[in-house]
């Protein structure tokens, strides 16, 4: 029956895919679902309030991470309609959307704190706590304004004028320094936007009015 498909709410944003063929959004502290396979159809019944303010979402499989202005969420069901939430308490508010990126078995994101891992099980993690103080976080890397991608294995993200990769082997600066064999500045600016390939597994950044390859080996754009 169709009769519940209600239209996206107004306002809806966000939307992730999930690997149960639904399509989650978020407007202010509702999380909706849409139907399995029907991402235009949003019925009321499958929304879910958080208790701040949604920030961004990532999925990880049939596990969908809310990034909130306090606590993460962790909401897991087969279908729309058996959708359970779980709040962590854990106080790691989300600072920045785009920041939220899932890799192979966690989501990471910029908290106050540095960068918070939420793993499939619902455990929470400052994963950079051993190598950046809060202090240095919030002022040298500027968390709030944080945009990253997921790079072979590899959180990606640019943050104040630099560009770092973040593994488990620890924080990299992987800053271009070329560009078509020139020196160049990186300025506040200049990175916008990043696009992961998966067919040719290759980086792409949208920088200086433009939209270069990015060899992360070398640190060059081409």
């Amino acid at each position: 029956s169709t009769e519940n498909y209600d239209r996206p709410a107004k306002g809806l944003k966000g939307l992730t895919q999930m690997a149960n063929g639904v399509v989650a959004g978020y407007f202010g502290r509702t999380v909706c679902f849409s139907e399995p396979y029907i991402p235009y159809a949003f019925p009321i019944e499958y929304q879910i309030n958080t208790e701040d303010n949604v920030v961004g979402l990532a999925s990880m499989g049939t596990n969908l991470v809310v990034c909130t202005q306090g606590t993460p969420y962790l909401f897991q069901g087969t279908t729309s309609s058996t959708m359970t939430n779980a709040r962590i308490p854990v106080q790691q508010a989300c600072l920045s959307s785009r920041s939220i990126v899932a890799l192979d078995n966690v989501v990471i994101y910029a908290s106050p704190d540095g960068l918070v891992g939420v793993s499939s099980n619902g455990s929470v993690d400052i994963m950079t706590k051993s190598i950046i103080s809060r202090e240095q976080w919030q002022l040298e890397f500027k968390p709030e304004s944080i945009i990253a991608t997921y790079y072979d294995g590899n959180y990606i993200f640019y943050s104040n004028q630099k560009l770092y990769m973040f593994n488990t082997n620890g924080l990299i600066d992987i800053t271009p320094r070329y560009l078509n064999d020139e020196d160049i500045e990186i300025s506040e600016n200049n990175i916008f936007s990043f696009y992961w390939d998966k067919l040719k597994d290759d980086l792409y950044i949208g920088a200086y009015n433009n939209v270069y390859k990015f060899d992360v080996i070398n640190d060059v754009l081409f």
